[in-house]
C-alpha cells in the first residue's frame, strides 16, 4: 500500500510541476535551446533514409559524416529497444569550442556542438561517439510515444513524452544505458574509462558509506557521482545479476503501456531484473568491491609522493596541472564544492595564495612552462554576443609582473606546447569542419605553418623533442603518438610526413611532456590512469608511477629533478610531487593492454545479438550519403513550428518565473500552441484561456536570432479594462473595476545582452528598451482620465565571481542599473520616471555564507503623472503596493545554507540543506520633503533544500517572514509568503 501511495503522490507533484515545465534529464523544457548561433549564418538542410541534417553551409562535408554515422549505427543503438525509432532532426553548431549534444523533444531533434573535446576523451572519433550515446537517447524517447503516451501525444503533443521521461526513469537511467550502448558496440567507450568510475571506486574502497538516494541526488557536503558513471555502475550490476541485456528497453515499454499500475516502476525492475534499483546498488557496491578489493591488491603499493597543499579542503576539491616555478612556487589550477575556478599558487610551506579567477565560461587547457618566470594556457573565451560561439586563445602569465598577455585573439587554439629552445609554440586547432590542423607560432603569437594530422584524426597535446614535434592523436584506428619534423612543417608538408612512434590502439594517451632525453603521457594502459613514458631512441615504453585510483596533469621538473601531478582519492584531486629517483621505471607493452571484464562482458552480449554493418555496407551507405542532394534551409520558413499543445491555457514564461500574483494567468481552462524553431532562437506561444467569464486570447514570441533579441506579447480580454485611482491615503494605489470593455495589454521589447567574460569574472552588459501599451485609464489628482502607454529603458551592468556549488550567492560582485520611463497619456500629459540600482556580494563567515548590500533610488516628475508608471523600485518586505515619489531604499541580506546531513524523514523526502537569508530593509519615501515616510522590515527566509516525491528536479521550498511598520495602522506587522524554486 505505502508503494502505491507514495507512487500517487509522486504522480499529483509530477503533474503539478512537469506538466508545465517538462524537465528531462534528456530533453528538457519547451523552450529549450543550447542559445543561438551567429544572425549571419546561411544553413542547408539533407534528408536521409532515417535523418535529416540542417547545417551551416560550409559544412556539407561534416553533415554528410554524422548522417553516415547515426545512420550506420541505428540497427546497434536500437538493440532492445522493441520498437522503431523515430526519425528526428540533427541540427550542427560548429562555432563552439565545447564539446557536447542534447536530445530535445519538444520540438525533437539532436544539437550537436561539433568541435571536438580538446583534453580526455576516448580513443574513437567524436562523430561515432555521439552517433552511438545521442541515437540510443533517441530509441528511449521513442517510448514515451507509444502506449498511453501515444494517446497523451495526440493530446499534448511532442512535450507528452516530459510527462514520462519526468515520471519514470531518472537522469541515471538514461545516460547509463547510453553509456552501455557507447562501451558495448566498441573497444572504448566510457565503460573503459578507469576515470570513469573512478568517483564511485574511490568512495567504496574508501570506507564511505552512503546510501542510494545519496548518490542519485547528490550532496552539498560529500562527493556523489553523476548521473553518466552511476547509470553505467548501477544498469552494469542489474545486467550481470539479472542476466537479461535487453531489460531496459523492457522497463521502458512497461512503463510506457502500463501506466494503471502505480507500482509499476519496482514492478518491473523486479520483473526483468530480479531487483529493485535501490537493491541493485547495495549489490552493485558489493560486487564492486570484491573486484576493485582484488584488482588493488595484484598493484601493490603508491610510490612515494609529498602533498604540496596544507589547505584542509573540507569539501570535494580538484588540483589541475600543478606547474612548479621560481622562488620555490608552485601554480596550479583549483575549483570544487567551495570554490570557484582559480590560479592559485602554493609556497614551500603548504600556503596557498589566490592569483586570478576563472569565469564559468572558460575551459583551461594544462599550464606549460614558457620560461624561468612565465606559463602559458590555452582559454575559451565566449563571444560578446553569440552563445553557441566563442574563442579559444592563448594566454601567458608572468609570476614577477602578475600581468597575464593575450599572445593570440580571435583564435580556435588549444593545448599550447613551447619548443625546447623557446622559440615556437606548438597549438592544435580545430576548424570550423572539425579537422584537426597542428600550427606553429611565434613566441609573440603570429602563425608561421601548419600541417593536417594523419588518417583525418583529432590532434589532442603535442611535446617537442629535438626539433621534432610529437603529437597524441585519435583516428578511427584508435589513439596513437605520431611525430613530424619542424622543418617539413615550415617547407609545407602533408600529412603524409607524420611518422608513427606508438601505433592506434583503444588506450588514451595524452598530456604529454618532456622527461629528461624521453616524453612522459598518462595512459589507462594497465586499467588505472598513470604516468608513463616513451623513449624517443629505444622506442621503449614505461611505467612510472602507480596509484590506486589514477594520476594526473604531469609536469617535470628537471632542476628539482620532480614529478608533479595530481593524485585522487574520495575528496578530490591533490597536488603532490615525487622525486624522479623514487618513480618506478617498469616496462610496459601497449600490445597488452588491461581487460575491463564488465566492459568485455557486456560487448560479448551485446554482439551476440545484433552485429555492425560489413564493410562493404558501409562502404555503400557512404556512397549514397555522398550523393544525397542539399536544399537551402530558410529560417523564416520554419520559424513557427508547432510542435507541442495543449486542452488547457498555461502560460510558460510566467510559471518558470514562479509568479503566484495571478494564478489565471499561470493556467486556466483553455488551449494553448507552442511553436519553436529547429536552431532554437524563435519560440512563440499563441493561447485561448477562460477564467471568470473571460474569453481572453494570449500571444508571446521571442526572438533571438538577431544581434538585438526581439520579445513580443498581447493579452485581450483577459480581464476588464479598468480604472486606476490614486488615494492619498498612506500613498495607496488602488484599483477598481469599472467597464464591461476587453482590456488590451501588449509590449514590445528589445534587448541586447553583451558577454564580457574574459577576464576570469563573470560580467555582462544587458541594455533594452520596451514599449508597453494598455487600454486600461488612469485617473490622477485632477480627475482627469489618460490612458496608460509608456516607454522604458535601461542598462543594467554586472561583474561577478562565479558562484560555486554550495555558494549562496557569489562571494564578490557588483551590479548596477539605471533605468528610465515616460508615460503618455491621450497626448495631453507626460510622466517620467529615473530609477537605479546598485548591489553588490562580499563574502561571508564562511565560504558557503555570504552577504549582499543592495541600494536603489527612484523618482518620478510632474505630480500629475505620479503614479501613472509602475514601480520600478520595490518596497521593503512585507509592504503591498505603495506610490512611489522621490523613494531611496537599502536592503541587507545574509545568506547562510546549513548542511542538514542528507537527512531521509521518510522515502519520499530528501533534504540535502537549509536555507536561512535574514534580512533588513529600510525605505524612505518623499526624501527631498518634510513630508517623509519611512517605511521598515526585517524578517527572515527559511527554504529547505532537496528532492521531494522522488522527484529529480532539486526544489526550495519554505516561508518568507516579514515584520514591517504598517503606516497607516501606524503599528508593527507580520506577513508571510510562499516561497518556491527549483532547478532542472
Amino acid at each position: 500500500m505505502g508503494i502505491f501511495l507514495h507512487r500517487g503522490l509522486k504522480l499529483a507533484a509530477v503533474i503539478l510541476i512537469l506538466s508545465a515545465v517538462t524537465p528531462l534529464p534528456v530533453a528538457h523544457a519547451q523552450y529549450y535551446t543550447l542559445g543561438s548561433d551567429p544572425s549571419s549564418v546561411s544553413w542547408s538542410k539533407i534528408k536521409s533514409a532515417n535523418y535529416s541534417i540542417v547545417y551551416p553551409d560550409s559544412m556539407d562535408s561534416l553533415a554528410r559524416v554524422y548522417l553516415f554515422n547515426f545512420e550506420k549505427n541505428r540497427n546497434l543503438v536500437n538493440e532492445g529497444m522493441n520498437l522503431n525509432m523515430a526519425n528526428v532532426p540533427l541540427v550542427l553548431h560548429p562555432y563552439s569550442s565545447l564539446s557536447n549534444a542534447t536530445v530535445v523533444w519538444a520540438p525533437k531533434r539532436v544539437d550537436i556542438l561539433t568541435t571536438p573535446p580538446f583534453e580526455r576523451g576516448y580513443a574513437d572519433t567524436w562523430e561515432n561517439q555521439l552517433a552511438l550515446h545521442e541515437a540510443r537517447h533517441i530509441g528511449q524517447m521513442t517510448h514515451y510515444t507509444t502506449g498511453f503516451f501515444k494517446f497523451l501525444n495526440v493530446l499534448l503533443g511532442e512535450q507528452s513524452a516530459g510527462l514520462g521521461v519526468g515520471f519514470y526513469p531518472t537522469g541515471w537511467f538514461l545516460e547509463g544505458d547510453a553509456v552501455h550502448t557507447e562501451t558495448d558496440f566498441t573497444q572504448t567507450g566510457r565503460g573503459r574509462d578507469p576515470d570513469f568510475l573512478m568517483g564511485i571506486k574511490a568512495s567504496i574502497m574508501e570506507g564511505e558509506n552512503r546510501s542510494y538516494d545519496n548518490w542519485r541526488f547528490g550532496s552539498y557536503r560529500y562527493y556523489a557521482p553523476n548521473k553518466y558513471s552511476l547509470g553505467y555502475f548501477l544498469h552494469s550490476t542489474a545486467k550481470y545479476y539479472s542476466n537479461n541485456y535487453h531489460y531496459p528497453g523492457q522497463l521502458m515499454r512497461a512503463w510506457a503501456y502500463e501506466v494503471y499500475n502505480l507500482g509499476i516502476y519496482n514492478a518491473s525492475f523486479r520483473r526483468y531484473t530480479k531487483n529493485t534499483a535501490r537493491k541493485h546498488y547495495r549489490s552493485g557496491v558489493q560486487l564492486f568491491r570484491e573486484y576493485w578489493s582484488k584488482d588493488l591488491e595484484e598493484r601493490g603499493s603508491m610510490n612515494p609522493m609529498q602533498y604540496l597543499s596544507n589547505n584542509p579542503n573540507n569539501y570535494y576539491t580538484s588540483y589541475h596541472s600543478p606547474m612548479p616555478m621560481a622562488a620555490g612556487l608552485t601554480y596550479a589550477i583549483k575549483s570544487g564544492d567551495e570554490d570557484a575556478s582559480q590560479l592559485i599558487s602554493i609556497d614551500s610551506d603548504g600556503n596557498e595564495r589566490f592569483v586570478r579567477p576563472f569565469a564559468s565560461t572558460s575551459y583551461v587547457s594544462q599550464l606549460k612552462k614558457s620560461s624561468d618566470s612565465t606559463f602559458i594556457w590555452s582559454e575559451i573565451i565566449p563571444d560578446l554576443r553569440w552563445e553557441l560561439k566563442d574563442n579559444s586563445i592563448i594566454r601567458e602569465y608572468n609570476i614577477n609582473s602578475k600581468k597575464i598577455t593575450n599572445l593570440t585573439k580571435g583564435s580556435k587554439y588549444f593545448n599550447p606546447s613551447l619548443s625546447e629552445d623557446g622559440q615556437y609554440i606548438a597549438v592544435t586547432e580545430y576548424s570550423m569542419d572539425a579537422r584537426s590542423l597542428l600550427v606553429i607560432l611565434n613566441r609573440d603569437g603570429q602563425e608561421l605553418a601548419k600541417v593536417a594530422v594523419p588518417k583525418d584524426g583529432q590532434l589532442k597535446q603535442t611535446v617537442w623533442k629535438q626539433g621534432q614535434i610529437y603529437a597524441g592523436i585519435i583516428t578511427a584506428d584508435g589513439w596513437g603518438l605520431f611525430s613530424i619534423d619542424l622543418k617539413d612543417i615550415f617547407e609545407g608538408a602533408s600529412c603524409e610526413a607524420w611518422r608513427t612512434e606508438i601505433p592506434e590502439q583503444t588506450r588514451t594517451l595524452r598530456d604529454l611532456g618532456n622527461y629528461g632525453e624521453d616524453i612522459l603521457f598518462l595512459t589507462d594502459l594497465d586499467g588505472v590512469t598513470n604516468v608513463y613514458g616513451f623513449s624517443t631512441s629505444s622506442k621503449q615504453i614505461y611505467k612510472l608511477t602507480n596509484a590506486p585510483y589514477g594520476v594526473f596533469s604531469p609536469n617535470y621538473d628537471s632542476k628539482s629533478n620532480s614529478l608533479f601531478y595530481t593524485y585522487y582519492d574520495h575528496k578530490g584531486y591533490h597536488p603532490v610531487r615525487s622525486s624522479a629517483d623514487s618513480l618506478l621505471r617498469t616496462p610496459a607493452s601497449i600490445n597488452q593492454p588491461y581487460k575491463f571484464y564488465f566492459a568485455d562482458y557486456f560487448s560479448e552480449q551485446a554482439n551476440s545479438f545484433v552485429q555492425p554493418l560489413s564493410a562493404q555496407r558501409q562502404t555503400e551507405l557512404k556512397d549514397s550519403i555522398a550523393l544525397l542532394p542539399s536544399q537551402h534551409f530558410s529560417r523564416l520558413s520554419n520559424a513557427f513550428q508547432i510542435h507541442s499543445w495543449a486542452p488547457f491555457y498555461a502560460s510558460i514564461n510566467r510559471i518558470l518565473d514562479l509568479s503566484y500574483d495571478y494564478l489565471y494567468q499561470l493556467a486556466a481552462p483553455g488551449a494553448t500552441i507552442l511553436m519553436q524553431n529547429l536552431l532554437g532562437t524563435a519560440a512563440t506561444q499563441v493561447g485561448y484561456s477562460y477564467h471568470n467569464g473571460f474569453h481572453a486570447g494570449h500571444l508571446h514570441f521571442t526572438y533571438s536570432g538577431l544581434y538585438p533579441a526581439i520579445e513580443l506579447t498581447a493579452d485581450y480580454n483577459d480581464r476588464h479594462k479598468t480604472i486606476l485611482s490614486v488615494s492619498e491615503q498612506g500613498n495607496i494605489l488602488t484599483s477598481i473595476d469599472t467597464t464591461q470593455t476587453a482590456a488590451i495589454d501588449m509590449s514590445a521589447r528589445i534587448y541586447l545582452p553583451i558577454n564580457l567574460g574574459k577576464s576570469g569574472w563573470n560580467s555582462g552588459l544587458i541594455s533594452e528598451i520596451q514599449f508597453n501599451y494598455s487600454n486600461d485609464e488612469v485617473v490622477l489628482f485632477d480627475n482627469v482620465a489618460r490612458k496608460n502607454m509608456n516607454l522604458q529603458y535601461g542598462v543594467r551592468y554586472y561583474r561577478m565571481l562565479p558562484q560555486t556549488k554550495t555558494n549562496l550567492m557569489p562571494r564578490l560582485g557588483i551590479g548596477v542599473e539605471l533605468r528610465g520611463a515616460n508615460a503618455k497619456g491621450d497626448l495631453s500629459n507626460s510622466g517620467r520616471m529615473n530609477y537605479a540600482y546598485l548591489y553588490g556580494y562580499l563574502p561571508g563567515i564562511t565560504k558557503q555564507q555570504g552577504i549582499k548590500l543592495s541600494l536603489q533610488y527612484q523618482i518620478q516628475n510632474g505630480k500629475k503623472s505620479v503614479g501613472y508608471l509602475p514601480n520600478m523600485a520595490t518596497v521593503p518586505r512585507g509592504y503591498q503596493s505603495y506610490i512611489l515619489r522621490d523613494y531611496a531604499k537599502l536592503s541587507v541580506d545574509y545568506g547562510v545554507p546549513i548542511y542538514l546531513g542528507d537527512f531521509q524523514p521518510t522515502t519520499l523526502i530528501y533534504l540535502m540543506r537549509l536555507n536561512l537569508i535574514p534580512f533588513f530593509d529600510y525605505a524612505i519615501d518623499n526624501l527631498c520633503s518634510p513630508n517623509r515616510v519611512n517605511m521598515y522590515s526585517y524578517g527572515t527566509s527559511a527554504l529547505l533544500q532537496g528532492h521531494f516525491f522522488h522527484i529529480g528536479a532539486e526544489i526550495q521550498i519554505g516561508v518568507r517572514w516579514a515584520r514591517y511598520y504598517d503606516i497607516p495602522s501606524n503599528s508593527w506587522k507580520n506577513n508571510f509568503r510562499l516561497v518556491t524554486y527549483y532547478s532542472l
